[in-house]
């Protein structure tokens, strides 16, 4: 009797592993078609990468296909026609971001795109500033999202306490260091050169970098 029991057991257990590894197997097909669009131009694939990314998720739970997944929303939404933005989707893709983030919350780009989203969505607000704080505290330095960072806490610059104006400063250094003509881009972007030289004060060979790539960086 407990041989037959052991018996079924062993069954039952191989049944689920058989499942489970077929849901897999399912997702992961989905997450490389997903995978595909986040390379592509035209809209229609980016479209069939959201809905295969969100395929894979039926299958299998992965926060890393929601963040895909949000990043291709997000593509949509800034793409829209007249140039504007597609406020239901950027908010679509905020939601996605952050599901993401309620599985796997120590994911710095996660939040940073979070704030991203939110800030084009809504404008400057504390929730965007609040995501963006969130990033800066899990990987202060982290060279892919330095510009997007510093872009985003100069556009909400009138939001940011000491604290926060503090962790700004630090993030401008470390780009400036990292990649001048990165810093050179935000300051275009944002009209805030003022900001730059402020957190660059006292740093005279950073400073003196940023000023020559003003130069002839385009």
């Amino acid at each position: 009797m407990r041989f037959r029991l052991q018996v079924v057991i062993a069954a039952a257990v191989a049944g689920i592993l058989c499942v489970c590894g077929l849901a897999q197997t399912v997702a992961g097909l989905y997450e490389a078609r997903g995978g595909a669009a986040l390379e592509a131009v035209p809209a229609e694939d980016v479209t069939a990468g959201v809905a295969a990314f969100g395929s894979a998720q039926r299958w299998w739970s992965n926060p890393a296909d929601r963040f895909s997944q949000g990043l291709l929303t997000m593509r949509l939404a800034v793409g829209a026609p007249g140039g504007q933005f597609d406020r239901a989707r950027l908010e679509a893709a905020s939601i996605l971001f952050e599901q993401s983030l309620a599985e796997a919350p120590a994911e710095a780009k996660v939040w940073a795109a979070l704030a991203d989203a939110r800030l084009l969505a809504g404008g400057p607000s504390a929730s965007a500033a609040d995501a963006l704080a969130m990033s800066i505290e899990l990987a202060r330095y982290e060279p892919t999202l330095l510009a997007l960072r510093c872009e985003m806490a100069i556009r909400m610059y009138a939001l940011l306490d000491a604290t926060r104006k503090a962790e700004l400063d630090e993030q401008i250094q470390m780009l400036a260091r990292h990649s001048a003509g990165d810093l050179v881009r935000v300051v275009r972007s944002t009209q805030r050169l003022d900001i730059v030289i402020k957190a660059l004060e006292g740093d005279n060979a950073t400073l003196n970098g940023f000023q020559n790539a003003l130069r002839y960086v385009r």
